[in-house]
């Protein structure tokens, strides 16, 4: 279920922020990054070939926090550049202990 989550100053401010996440712990992450009340990554989860990943695109996460992503049974993962495939278990890739920005990319072959 994405969350449309959009913040607006009082009636005096002048900033607007409109963010789409995928997850309430996303959501959450990013209002604690955007409002400097805690530490919080961005993972962005990309996918080449025609395998279902969920959730994909960047989303959010609180800094120590577990990141599950659903990627079925792809050829490869990869998780900033290393090769994490056999850590996909029953079709689910964690990203566990939150502690930098990650880039993922998930690759299923025909």
């Amino acid at each position: 279920h994405d969350i449309a989550l959009t913040i607006y100053a009082a009636n005096n401010g002048k900033w607007r922020m409109m963010q789409d996440c995928s997850t309430l712990a996303s959501a959450q992450a990013w209002i604690l990054q955007k409002a400097g009340a805690g530490q919080a990554y961005t993972i962005t989860i990309t996918k080449s070939g025609s395998g279902e990943v969920e959730p994909l695109g960047t989303v959010y996460a609180a800094s120590g926090t577990n990141l599950e992503i659903s990627v079925g049974t792809p050829t490869k993962l990869y998780d900033n550049g290393e090769d994490k495939t056999s850590a996909v278990a029953s079709g689910k890739y964690t990203v566990a202990s939150v502690a930098a920005n990650h880039e993922i990319a998930v690759v299923y072959s025909a």
